[in-house]
């Protein structure tokens, strides 16, 4: 074809594009990241008025700071058209900032951060109230300058404004009291989710009046609080409590007693969050026993759990989505291997997503090519601090758990660039084969006995392979055949001389 005619065919194909209707662009635009909705608005002007839509920004969070004294008139009157409803600002933010936003857009926000925001005080939130008079959302966390224990003054000047609030974080926010959870429980009654991690000497009687008034509460953080086990053991039986998730992370008074009471009563909890809590293989059996519908499991940091309460507990994976074992040395390589792959052979398809094994010491590449072949929905991964996971294991990964979009082998020395490329030694790979084979019983998918090295997950956003000290420029070529990997992390690899592009 003459390149003539050519351009002119383009030039057509530019013109029907441009000659569709608004409405049609922007039903296209629906199907966008918000990232690649920002270029496309920089097209053309009919383009930028279709990426006005407050349609395809209805579920778009914005992030807003700026080192001015004031933000640009044009952002936020770009915000305000597209009834922009979740904004979060940055905590070096000041008041009046965060006013001349919200006077503008207020009216439209269901969500509203001010996450760490230094300058938030009574006075503040009494304004914002007026301007924000819809918000269903709050995030108050680390707000260290507002003073929640002076008689929670600002709640009863915000209280009949945002009454129907079902999200509240209070996290880290200093001396939370008796008063101030009193009050959120009358003046707020449709809570789901409160969070009042830190608080201390909340008592008893609190408690339960706060579980009576919050009927609708399903999701309670306090962690790194006070609670004890005599408060868990008779708040956790409350008649009206019907908690799905609680986070008692770095509860230091809590032990088993608690926990297994909170556990035996609230059997309708979806997530538990237990890291470094003083618990054993008590409170994790009573976890297999009473929970059936658990999909978040978080052990962080507890030490004293061993193999025997893994062997008793098979059935949770079932369900679970999340699960992490982060600094558990006391689990054995046979026990996580017997937890892990109890359904290999059977027809249950795991959901597990997201595993976390770092600083299992004692986890080595026979566990990492059993579960490889069991735990195929896994999209997070992190092995860091396994110093035993040699390329095999990295074989067995990236051959099979081909949905991967987070790996971390931070500290797994043995790996080299050969796992990394897909060419592992001959003995080696016959042992890969073997272990596949020996465990898999009866598989049909033979493709993952072969190793494809990490250019096979496709899907990878992020590698952490930081004090990999064995990984050189060659291994990181490897790498650059990720076309989707967005964060690399390549710290103290001492042997990478120049990166490669």
């Amino acid at each position: 074809m003459p390149v003539g005619t050519s351009s002119r065919a383009l030039e057509n194909n530019n013109m029907i594009i441009l000659a569709l209707p608004l409405e049609i662009v922007s039903y296209i635009f629906r199907f966008l990241q918000a990232s690649d909705l920002k270029c496309a608005a920089l097209v053309c002007c009919q383009w930028s008025k279709a990426s006005q839509d407050p349609i395809l920004w209805r579920n778009v969070s914005v992030s807003l700071g700026t080192r001015r004294e004031r933000f640009s008139h044009l952002l936020v009157d770009s915000l305000q058209r597209r009834c922009i409803q979740y904004l979060r600002f940055k905590h070096t933010t000041t008041a009046a900032q965060i006013l001349q936003v919200c006077k503008q857009v207020g009216s439209n926000l269901k969500v509203l951060s001010l996450q760490g925001c230094r300058c938030v005080n009574d006075n503040l939130l009494e304004v914002l109230s007026k301007y924000c008079p819809n918000l269903v959302r709050l995030d108050l966390s680390r707000c260290r300058q507002l003073d929640v224990a002076k008689n929670g003054i600002w709640l009863d000047k915000c209280a009949d404004v945002w009454r129907q609030l079902t999200v509240l974080d209070l996290n880290a926010c200093k001396d939370i009291s008796d008063v101030l959870v009193l009050k959120v429980a009358d003046l707020m009654p449709n809570l789901v989710d409160f969070s009042i991690s830190g608080c201390k000497g909340i008592g008893i009687s609190t408690w339960h009046k706060m579980a009576k008034k919050l009927s609708s509460l399903k999701h309670l953080d306090i962690s790194r609080s006070d609670v004890t086990d005599e408060v868990m053991l008779k708040f956790s039986q409350i008649p009206e409590l019907r908690l799905k998730e609680i986070n008692l992370t770095a509860c230091k008074h809590l032990t088993d007693n608690g926990v297994v009471s909170l556990v035996k009563y609230q059997t309708s909890l979806e997530v538990v969050k237990l890291a470094c809590v003083d618990i054993t293989n008590t409170t994790l059996i009573c976890i297999g026993k009473y929970i059936h519908s658990l999909r978040v499991l978080d052990l962080n940091s507890c030490r004293q759990l061993t193999d025997g309460a893994l062997l008793t507990v098979n059935a949770l994976l079932i369900n679970l989505h999340s699960l992490n074992f982060y600094s558990c040395y006391q689990l054995s390589n046979s026990g996580l291997t017997k937890f892990l792959c109890w359904t290999q052979g059977t027809n249950h398809n795991v959901p597990l997503k997201v595993l976390v094994l770092n600083g299992c010491s004692s986890l080595s590449d026979e566990l990492v090519l059993r579960f490889s072949t069991v735990l195929i929905n896994l999209q997070e991964l992190d092995l860091s601090s396994c110093l035993r996971v040699t390329d095999i294991g990295l074989s067995a990964i990236t051959s099979s758990l081909i949905k991967l979009q987070s790996l971390r082998l931070s500290w797994c020395i043995n790996i080299t660039d050969s796992g990394l490329g897909g060419f592992v030694p001959a003995e080696q790979n016959l042992a890969h084969v073997h272990q596949s084979e020996k465990f898999k019983k009866g598989g049909k998918d033979t493709q993952s006995q072969v190793p494809k090295g990490i250019k096979n997950l496709e899907q990878l956003k992020l590698l952490d392979i930081s004090h990999c000290t064995c990984i050189t420029d060659e291994g990181l070529r490897s790498i650059c055949q990720l076309k989707n990997l967005t964060t690399l992390n390549i710290n103290m690899c001492t042997q990478v001389e120049c990166m490669v592009t």
